[in-house]
């Protein structure tokens, strides 16, 4: 379609009226804007969206994608997003796993494949302003409302950037897995807050072959691998 954006996995995140992890939408139309050169303004690009580069690269125009779920438990509801094969670098698998814990915090679960060894980079942006408190843990702040950002994946680096291709200031979170590799499991915990309540302190993770539990605080959420991945089982809430 002419409206579509290369934003497969994509997420918004706000707080009350107050949006910090943000969809940045569209300009006011360009003459060229529904010509070849469409794809590339920022805001239709995938590295104008909340969502996950492969390689450097962003997703193909036209390729599908597709939500599972809702999965829902005691504790939690998820969704899943497949974008396999969308993107210009050849893919096997990837997935997002988005789960809302307690009705406070989100758990991204970025599961990517690929045939050859590839770096993985994720990005969030805002117009509010990003503060970083530890190397795994950034606060973006908009009036009396924020936002944690938090990984427990020590390979991931973080930083951020003032895109130029878009048509007013907006900040970038940028994470990036730097080591190429054929597989990444990144965990990614988002909590959108009031600004006088209290952050996140930490996040764990603890992987095997048949499971991953990530420790947010005192509540376990613990996925299995299955066949078609992983997949959420259970939350643990604290006591």
């Amino acid at each position: 379609a002419n409206h579509t954006h290369l934003d497969l996995n994509h997420i918004s995140v706000g707080y009350g009226d107050t949006m910090l992890a943000v969809e940045l939408g569209s300009r006011p139309y360009p003459a060229d804007y529904f010509s070849q050169k469409r794809n590339s303004y920022y805001e239709i690009s995938t590295a104008g969206h909340n969502t996950v580069l492969i390689g450097g690269k962003g997703q193909v125009s036209g390729r599908q994608g597709k939500l599972l779920g809702p999965l829902k438990g005691d504790g939690y509801e998820a969704l899943t997003g497949v974008a396999d094969g969308a993107y210009e670098v050849s893919t096997t698998r990837v997935r997002r796993h988005v789960v809302f814990v307690d009705k406070r915090f989100w758990v991204l679960l970025d599961e990517i494949q690929t045939p050859e060894m590839e770096p993985v980079e994720l990005r969030f942006h805002t117009y509010g302003t990003a503060t970083k408190i530890t190397s795994r843990h950034w606060v973006f702040e908009q009036g009396q409302a924020d936002l944690d950002i938090l990984t427990p994946n020590t390979e991931v680096t973080s930083g951020l950037e003032t895109p130029a291709g878009w048509i007013k200031p907006v900040t970038v979170l940028s994470m990036k897995a730097e080591a190429p590799a054929r597989e990444h499991t990144l965990i990614t915990v988002l909590q959108p807050r009031a600004k006088e309540s209290a952050a996140l302190d930490k996040v764990q993770a603890q992987k095997s072959e048949e499971q991953l539990v990530v420790t947010v605080e005192s509540t376990e959420v613990i996925f299995e691998q299955t066949a078609d991945g992983w997949r959420i089982k259970n939350v643990r809430l604290k006591k």
